[in-house]
């Protein structure tokens, strides 16, 4: 809890810094946050107008499926996409030393020092549409079905954020690390906006066992909101999406751990 508090003090200054300094900015950051998403699930509509259905999902499962992703990705980035994107920089001119003579964690003390508060404004965003989208669905809400759907969130939250660290830890092994960061952590996450199975077997195999992707919204959303439809799965792999994403994510930092020891300063 007290790593929790001294996060929130870290955030409320530098959001009151960026207000006061760089407000032009922050608007802009609000403005280009909140416009992808609602330009997504346009063009998305427009489409399904046309041809109804994409691998048999509708547009309100469609809804679904992409909210949990970007509901996950939202929490996600604004926590540590900076971080992690920062990192090869950090460690090709040697300010990665910074974060190594402090009397706290490295990863820790640049999760404080980098809030992305432009994916803070897509995370409200995202919020109103998973309402929207629930409410759409007319899925049943209780305690129980709250707290499953936000460990899915968070589960998958967790599965972003170990793609992120493993993906910017290579940095202490290999020089550039900027294409790989790319392909695993964006382009691959696009194709989850759709049903897996409209990319084939070997595409879907990998976004569920090689970079699993899958179980932050395809296997809950295939069970949540698909079920109806005889596509439904065992309620028990709805669980696997928090526990993937702990382990995947403890793996991540353990990487991240043992990158630190490979880690050479620059001398400079």
């Amino acid at each position: 809890m007290r790593g929790i508090g001294l996060y929130m003090r870290f955030v409320g200054i530098y959001m009151k810094t960026k207000v006061e300094y760089d407000h032009f900015f922050v608007f802009m950051d609000f403005v280009l946050n909140s416009i992808w998403p609602v330009v997504n699930m346009a063009m998305l509509w427009l489409v399904l107008e046309r041809f109804e259905t994409i691998g048999g999902w509708n547009f309100d499962q469609l809804l679904f499926l992409y909210n949990l992703s970007h509901l996950s990705y939202m929490i996600c980035a604004m926590i540590i996409w900076n971080p992690t994107k920062d990192l090869p920089d950090l460690v090709r001119s040697g300010g990665f030393d910074a974060y190594l003579t402090r009397p706290i964690s490295p990863l820790a003390h640049m999760i404080m020092r980098q809030f992305s508060h432009g994916h803070l404004f897509g995370l409200v965003l995202s919020i109103g549409m998973m309402v929207y989208s629930v409410n759409r669905l007319d899925l049943p809400i209780t305690i129980g079905s709250v707290a499953l759907l936000l460990s899915i969130v968070f589960g998958g939250a967790m599965i972003y954020g170990s793609v992120m660290l493993v993906c910017g830890s290579l940095s202490f092994w290999f020089v550039k690390t900027d294409s790989i960061y790319g392909l695993f952590v964006h382009e691959l996450r696009r194709i989850t906006e759709y049903p897996l199975p409209i990319f084939g077997k070997f595409v879907k195999a990998i976004l569920l066992f090689v970079v699993p992707y899958g179980y932050v919204n395809y296997v809950p959303a295939l069970n949540i909101a698909v079920e109806a439809d005889g596509e439904g799965i065992q309620a028990m792999q709805l669980l696997l999406t928090p526990v993937l994403g702990l382990a995947m994510f403890s793996v991540a930092y353990l990487i991240f751990k043992r990158g630190i020891n490979k880690y050479q300063s620059t001398g400079s």
